[in-house]
């Protein structure tokens, strides 16, 4: 069953969403830059029948989590690294498997080969190119510029922002669609 917790890590409150939540077995979702963890919902809706815990924290300015104060400075796998630290702590994971989307991808590199180098038993990677295309930039660059009027979701009503989130959540592809057809829904041909 899914949850939703807020909890403060580095000053700033994040969104994550718990399957299983006693379960021993561990996956973290992380996702990529211009999404949230919404994303990994269909898959951890069927690990949790598995008996995984599985834990998709919104990175901050993300889905639900807080906006960031200083987004030059916490838009760095720095701030993230610690966000993902202080998760495993909150939630007293000690050892983990973690599937990262692209952004998410490459912060699992950075803990597997770091801090988290003895404690993450597979790292799985999804969406990690050598190289992203200068469309696909501009377009990443241009949503995550939109700015919402709030300090921190869980001082207003979620209901306001429910359905907003939502498809900010899914972009265009709709609530529930099977993992393959969301690769093959975000496939560009002709590298744009």
């Amino acid at each position: 069953m899914l949850e939703h917790d807020f909890i403060t890590l580095s000053n700033r409150e994040l969104h994550v969403r718990v399957w299983n939540r006693s379960a021993d077995k561990t996956l973290i979702c992380w996702h990529i830059l211009a999404r949230n963890g919404a994303d990994f919902e269909p898959l951890a809706d069927a690990l949790a029948k598995q008996g995984w815990r599985v834990l998709a924290p919104d990175t901050i300015d993300r889905g639900w989590s807080q906006w960031a104060k200083r987004p030059r400075k916490e838009y760095q796998f720095e701030t993230y690294s610690a966000l993902a630290l202080g998760l495993l702590e909150h939630y007293r994971v000690d050892r983990l498997h973690w599937l990262g989307t692209s952004m998410g991808g490459l912060l699992g590199m950075v803990l597997k080969s770091g801090p988290l180098a003895s404690r993450i038993e597979r790292l799985i990677l999804n969406d990690i190119g050598p190289a992203i295309p200068t469309a696909a930039l501009r377009r990443i660059a241009n949503y995550v510029r939109e700015t919402p009027a709030f300090d921190t979701l869980s001082l207003h009503s979620k209901s306001a922002f429910e359905p907003s989130m939502r498809r900010s959540a899914n972009a265009t592809t709709p609530v529930g669609m099977p993992w393959r057809w969301r690769a093959v829904d975000a496939y560009r041909t002709g590298g744009s």
